[in-house]
């Protein structure tokens, strides 16, 4: 009996069963069991000292002892040395990267088991955790040891004195993030002077394993098509062009095609470039990593519509293939578990791609990964720390947290995050010139931030601003450094307040006007403004002296005069696409609509609405703005300060009554799915001030019909596009003494 000369296929390699290598196109098992046949390389490997070669007990190694008479007397025989180094990978496609022995990686992350409630595998946090210690400074961090065995890789090429020495030359301070945002800009290690570790932990080891990035390490093109067949094209035109291979797997696809028609566009509400919808699906095309997290979003936005998919596009007679899921019927629970399938893919290439690898390991993928997925996946490069690919796929899994209100989970993905879109950093984005003491140029809008990082950064601001409200704390980004909201596209005075942008404005420039999205993006920065100040009225101690009370009350006395003055000059300064275009007025209040051509200055109205409530409801008490200052006995009438006191509280009371309805009324015009999933805090605030019986007897019929109009728009916005808002009907209801199934 010859030896063997191959191993079998792949498939049945990773299931572990001895193929047959039947010729063709699948083996038995694989055609048995309906798998693609993922066909190996032909291997040849012989020698003579084979047990099925022996002979009898007497000459059973005559054959082995007399192979050396084969070769020649000029043979040259090399000395074997004393130390052998094995390596061992389970990753093909890791092959062509292992020539530098300073290149290769150690993936060594053993799967831990987690319990049924935790849905989120240790290997797909590990990465986000670390991340989340960078941004706080707790470079403490330090996840389980990994298990020894699966993907791993030893070199004994470099010994420790050389490395230690190219690290010392390497090495310079002030790195860290400034490494991780922009590795192409900088020749250097990712290890800094002072011994910190990386932004994987797991890297900061003693052995010659940390990867050196050079400018050349970009995300590059393959062959291989995500999800479908591998296929090289004719190259045409410029040399090194190639035809794109499209997604051929029908479940990505429809995933992706669901999210660019809805969840993306959700994200793009106040981007007109519309990166999100428009160009994460074509980059996702040649990177699993965005693919993967558009279809987890995709995936579980469907689960909790129960699979519903509205039809696009207008009237149509007969709807597109990839329209329609290509699998059987699905129910919440199973569309779940596709976006939960779909995650766990995302965040371990994404911790792969943050801890520097240039491709994925096979012991790091979920074990549930297909090897068709398996093969695609590992047949594309990850993206750089530096490229809009890796950020967007960040903002889209912060999404997908924050699509059912997973308060954990999406603080902990916005805390990972923020160590990449800590845009104050000179690297990442660089100011063009412009600094806090210097006066505003024109059009900076862009300069020094590409497209896709420009609209990722203002996505996660806004969910910045919004875990930063939902938890009363203060936000992540400084809203205090001008020069970096500046790059980030704002165009502010020298006292920083917005420019305005009416043409009829006594200080228009049209050289420093902004555009639409920008005028609300700004709005997002005095938002998050407004929640730091309403945080840090609250961290008062309890044991603070009356002095430093009425000191500490002057000081947020005069930031709510600032607050209030910014908010003044940014609504005087709105174009005409910030005002309704049409107005339905009726005789009940809670029915009347207000419609604006764009749904992102409807958005902003609600939310300028939102931030004149909650500054009305937050200024200091003047009474207690000055404790200190003298009152002469006399002075004032007896009763007086009761009664400006209650002068002060009606007409706040009114004036919020009056921005609530403003927020019902656009709310009640209906415009797109992004404005209503972004109206949920609105909606809220308004039912707090319009559910409010005005007097102290039975609950009126006015305040009845605003109680229900309120709760009626935020379960809406649950039932039809699966966004979460239930949560803030049951604070409503607790507030109003009601159970969840009573009717308001």
């Amino acid at each position: 009996m010859a030896p063997r000369s191959r191993t079998g296929c792949l498939t049945c390699r990773s299931r572990k069963l001895k193929c047959d290598e039947t010729p063709g196109p699948s083996c038995a098992n694989c055609a048995k069991a309906h798998r693609e046949c993922i066909k190996s390389q032909g291997i040849t490997f012989r020698h003579q000292q084979n047990p099925s070669m022996n002979g009898s007990e007497q000459d059973g190694l005559k054959s082995f002892y007399g192979y050396k008479e084969t070769f020649a007397k000029s043979t040259t025989w090399v000395q074997v040395p004393p130390e052998l180094t094995f390596v061992h990978t389970n990753n093909p496609y890791e092959d062509d990267d292992a020539d530098d022995p300073t290149s290769s990686l150690q993936d060594t992350r053993d799967l831990s088991s987690s319990s049924a409630f935790d849905a989120y595998p240790a290997y797909a946090t590990h990465g986000l955790e670390a991340l989340s210690a960078v941004a706080t400074d707790q470079y403490t961090y330090a996840p389980h040891p990994p298990a020894m065995g699966g993907h791993e890789r030893t070199s004994s090429h470099t010994s420790q004195p050389q490395q230690q020495q190219q690290q010392q030359q390497l090495a310079t301070s002030g790195l860290g993030l400034d490494f991780i945002l922009n590795p192409a800009s900088q020749n250097v290690s990712p290890v800094t002077a002072e011994g910190q570790s990386n932004i994987d932990p797991q890297l900061n080891s003693h052995s010659p394993t940390t990867q050196l990035r050079s400018p050349t390490h970009v995300r590059t093109s393959s062959f291989a098509s995500v999800g479908g067949r591998s296929s090289l094209h004719s190259f045409q035109g410029t040399p090194g062009h190639r035809a794109r291979a499209p997604i051929e797997d029908p479940e990505l696809a429809y995933l992706l095609r669901q999210a660019k028609e809805h969840s993306l566009c959700w994200m793009d509400l106040y981007d007109l470039d519309l990166f999100f919808a428009a160009k994460v699906p074509v980059l996702a095309v040649d990177c699993p990593l965005l693919l993967y997290s558009c279809a987890s979003l995709s995936a579980k936005s469907l689960a909790r519509v129960n699979g519903r998919r509205p039809v696009m596009g207008g009237a149509v007679s007969k709807q597109s293939k990839m329209e329609s899921w290509p699998g059987p019927p699905m129910d919440a629970e199973m569309w779940m578990r596709k976006g939960r399938e779909c995650y766990d893919i995302a965040v371990s290439l994404l911790r792969q791609s943050l801890a520097g690898c240039t491709r994925p390991g096979t012991s790091s993928l979920p074990e549930h990964s297909t090897p068709a997925t398996l093969s695609a996946i590992q047949g594309t490069p990850l993206p750089t720390t530096d490229s809009d690919e890796l950020v967007a796929a960040t903002a889209i899994l912060c999404v997908y947290e924050f699509l059912d209100a997973s308060g954990p989970e999406w603080s902990r993905h916005l805390d990972g995050a923020k160590t990449l879109f800590d845009v104050a950093r000179e690297q990442a984005m660089p100011v063009s010139g412009m600094t806090g003491h210097s006066p505003p140029r024109a059009r900076p809008n862009g300069r020094g931030l590409s497209l896709g990082r420009r609209a990722v950064f203002w996505n996660f601001a806004r969910q910045d601003m919004l875990s930063a409200f939902i938890n009363n704390k203060c936000t992540r980004l400084d809203t205090t450094d001008l020069s970096m909201w500046r790059s980030a596209g704002l165009n502010l005075t020298l006292d920083g307040f917005v420019v305005p942008s009416h043409p009829r404005h006594q200080d228009y420039n049209g050289d420093l006007a902004m555009e639409s999205q920008m005028i609300s993006n700004a709005l997002i920065w005095l938002l998050m403004k407004l929640v730091n100040f309403v945080a840090a009225g609250d961290e008062m101690s309890e044991s603070i002296s009356p002095l430093e009370l009425g000191v500490r009350q002057r000081e947020l006395l005069n930031s709510w005069h600032d607050l209030d003055m910014q908010l003044a000059v940014w609504s005087n300064g709105l174009p005409d696409g910030f005002q309704p275009t049409a107005v339905h007025a009726c005789d009940d209040e809670w029915e009347t609509e207000k419609w604006f051509p764009r749904a992102m200055c409807a958005s902003t109205m609600q939310w300028y609405h939102f931030a004149r409530i909650q500054l009305l409801h937050n200024k200091p008490h003047v009474s207690t703005a000055n404790p200190a200052a003298p009152v002469c006995l006399g002075a004032l009438a007896p009763g007086s300060s009761l009664k400006s006191h209650y002068t002060r509280y009606a007409a706040i009371i009114a004036q919020s009554r009056n921005h609530a309805k403003e927020i019902v009324a656009i709310a009640n015009g209906r415009a797109d799915e992004g404005t209503r999933i972004h109206s949920v805090q609105p909606l809220w605030t308004a039912g707090l001030v319009l559910g409010r019986n005005e007097d102290s007897g039975p609950i009126s019929g006015h305040c009845k019909a605003w109680r229900s109009t309120v709760v009626g728009l935020l379960r809406g916005i649950e039932h039809d596009m699966g966004w979460a808002a239930e949560y803030r009907v049951q604070s409503l209801m607790d507030l109003w003494d009601l159970n969840a199934d009573e009717t308001p």
